[in-house]
């Protein structure tokens, strides 16, 4: 329990989101938590471009000491208003763990919020993730991200 709330205090950084203002790149990260895995948390470490307004592609890296997850997504901005932004993301990649190799597939939504006027650091912002993930080496399995961003 004291290292799923470590992870969660640490979360630095999310999947994801350009956060309130349509920018170019983005950078984020974070932890993430699936009560099926083990470990249970996992840290992990996402850079984004926007490819059309409101529209985002992805690269994200998640790891624990057992196993790791490279994929490629799509992020869709749905709604932003008053500092916050909702999404919905979708992503592809490969898998390894217990000496396996397999493809890993996740969708879900996102909401980010903007921070910037509390950390005095022009685009940050917070997130948190809920996210459907199916591996060769799992069932599905629900994926909970939290984490801080940097827009640029």
């Amino acid at each position: 329990m004291k290292s799923a709330f470590l992870a969660l205090l640490l979360a630095g950084v999310s999947y994801a989101q350009s956060g309130p203002a349509e920018a170019q790149y983005f950078v984020a990260g974070g932890a993430g938590f699936n009560r099926y895995a083990v470990p249970a948390t996992s840290g992990f470490l996402t850079l984004g471009v926007r490819v059309a307004e409101g529209s985002y592609t992805y690269t994200a890296v998640s790891m624990t000491d057992t196993n790791s997850t490279m994929a490629q997504g799509i992020l869709k901005v749905l709604v932003r208003q008053d500092g916050f932004t909702l999404g919905v993301l979708g992503d592809a990649g490969i898998a390894s763990g217990e000496g396996a190799v397999g493809p890993a597939f996740a969708g879900g939504t996102i909401l980010t919020f903007d921070v910037s006027r509390w950390t005095r650091t022009p685009k940050t912002w917070v997130t948190a993730s809920v996210k459907l993930m199916k591996t060769s080496l799992t069932e599905v399995q629900p994926l909970f991200v939290f984490g801080l961003g940097k827009s640029f």
